[in-house]
């Protein structure tokens, strides 16, 4: 097993205050300080939890001014209206949608030839941010709802709120789904086709055919200058992220094997700028889990008692707790944990501090049990409230109710939250005589982003 990420344990945080700590002065080591022992780049360390002090620290939810900048952007975006190929006349019947069909509503008929010619406002469906650049998936296909007859993807700049249309796929030869953007030196993004030929709805369902629905997954990026998609690697990725390295950024796939394939080996490769090629950087043991952090990734397994050991390029961390890797910063690794962890509520972090040696158990019930790293500090975050945590004091600064996830900008390192609705071209309700019907509204995008930087 090759392991790709190397530690950089050379910066000491200041003594901090917190519950259950001692009030000793640890004095502050410059980056350019020699760091002591045995935790420097040349040397490897096996540490296990009695190698850390304990500190327990009370989270609280302060009302003081944040340590970090925010703001937020506005944006209405007119991605125009169109009418899918998917809907022709001598086509729809193919690609109609089972649950449209209804023999007790006669006037479903009705409705669906309505549905034929009413265009669609565009659904904006992923997207991701690049400085000052803002790019989205957009299906004009509210027809077919799994696989796109009629992709796109837009820019949007936010200085001049300029968008423009930078590739489209409109047609019948297959449906097409892109799962994912990222912004690295151009868009990179994993493509999903699913050929129908031999199609036919039943009133079971679809019946595919002998041949069966045939698909082919493929990571590609795209050549703004003349509109096309270049394939990059046909690798079918069933798991996947995108995380920065030293060469490009990686990709992680998961085979799965076990009763109920419910055993994962991983494999991650990484995408080289400068070749344009596919190099493989880690192919693991089942159940041995790959995380990634700064520029690459370290991983960790679990023994028959579910407690994790963690391996870097420098260290291995034995430990006796029960949960999961959820990140690691420069100078810092996080578990999330639960006392009861077959209830799979993973309420508590640990911080291991290798710097001082510390570790902080903080009880993230009222906050949300998920985190991102930011820095040395956390993004915590639940299904709606968002916080920016502190470790080593337990503050928790608001930073509002949106249910989106965070997402990194790689340009500028900014951490964001988008709340953006694609409203569709009209709406469907019954009339007095319980028939079905179209209404044609405005549609549209629009939201706003919350930027932390």
């Amino acid at each position: 097993m090759k392991k790709y990420l190397l530690l950089i344990l050379c910066v000491a945080l200041s003594c901090v205050s917190c519950q259950d700590k001692n009030n000793e002065d640890i004095p502050e080591i410059s980056e350019t300080d020699e760091v002591q022992g045995d935790v420097s780049r040349n040397s490897f360390r096996e540490y296990t939890d009695r190698d850390f002090k304990d500190i327990n620290v009370i989270v609280s939810r302060s009302q003081a001014q944040l340590p970090v900048n925010t703001y937020e952007k506005s944006i209405s975006l007119n991605l125009g209206k169109r009418v899918s190929p998917c809907k022709a006349e001598d086509l729809y019947e193919k690609f109609i949608p089972y649950y449209y069909i209804n023999p007790d509503y006669p006037s479903d008929e009705e409705y669906i030839k309505d549905m034929l010619s009413a265009p669609s406002a565009g659904r904006a469906e992923w997207w991701c941010i690049d400085g000052n650049m803002m790019y989205f998936i957009v299906s004009h296909d509210d027809f077919c709802y799994y696989f796109s007859h009629d992709i796109s993807i837009y820019s949007y700049n936010f200085d001049t709120e300029i968008t423009e249309e930078l590739y489209n796929y409109s047609g019948t030869d297959y449906g097409l789904s892109i799962n994912r953007l990222y912004y690295n030196n151009g868009l990179f993004f994993i493509t999903e086709k699913a050929y129908t030929d031999d199609m036919t709805l039943t009133s079971h369902g679809w019946d595919y055919g002998e041949s069966g629905e045939k698909r082919e997954t493929t990571l590609c990026r795209l050549d703004e200058k003349n509109q096309k998609i270049i394939t990059v690697s046909k690798d079918p990725y069933t798991d996947y992220y995108f995380s920065e390295s030293e060469n490009g950024f990686i990709i992680k796939n998961a085979e799965f094997s076990g009763t109920n394939n419910q055993s994962p080996s991983y494999i991650l490769s990484e995408y080289d700028i400068s070749s344009n090629k596919m190099n493989t950087v880690f192919s693991g043991a089942v159940n041995e889990i790959p995380v990634p952090c700064a520029d690459g990734f370290v991983t960790y397994i679990k023994n028959d008692n579910k407690n994790i050991t963690v391996n870097a390029e420098n260290y291995t961390l034995s430990t006796e707790l029960q949960g999961d890797v959820s990140c690691v910063t420069k100078n810092r690794l996080i578990i999330s944990h639960s006392d009861n962890y077959r209830t799979y509520s993973k309420d508590k972090i640990y911080v291991y501090d290798f710097n001082s040696m510390e570790r902080y158990i903080l009880d993230l019930s009222d906050y949300g049990n998920r985190v991102m790293p930011y820095g040395e500090n956390l993004i915590i975050y639940s299904e709606f409230a968002k916080y920016y945590l502190v470790p080593e004091l337990g503050t928790a600064f608001y930073l509002g109710m949106t249910e989106a996830s965070p997402e990194k900008d790689n340009q500028s390192g900014r951490i964001y939250f988008t709340n953006i609705v694609s409203d569709d071209a009209y709406i469907s309700y019954m009339d007095d005589d319980g028939n079905l019907k179209l209404e044609e509204t405005k549609g549209g995008t629009e939201g706003n982003i919350l930027f932390v930087e």
